[in-house]
């Protein structure tokens, strides 16, 4: 299976949705007093983040 390539319109759009509903989702296991949850969900933002998507 082909992955899109970092550079195409679609996918960087793609990657920016992504990481502001992971944003989302850890603000809101935050309010829910769920910690554990809110970690994971900012390390798999940060992950994106350092593949540059």
């Amino acid at each position: 299976m082909d992955h899109p390539s970092p550079n195409d319109s679609d996918s960087m759009d793609d990657a920016i949705a992504l990481r502001v509903c992971l944003d989302f989702l850890r603000r809101r296991a935050e309010s829910l007093d769920l910690p554990e949850v809110a970690f994971l969900l900012e390390r798999a933002r940060q992950s994106l983040l350092d593949r540059g998507l």
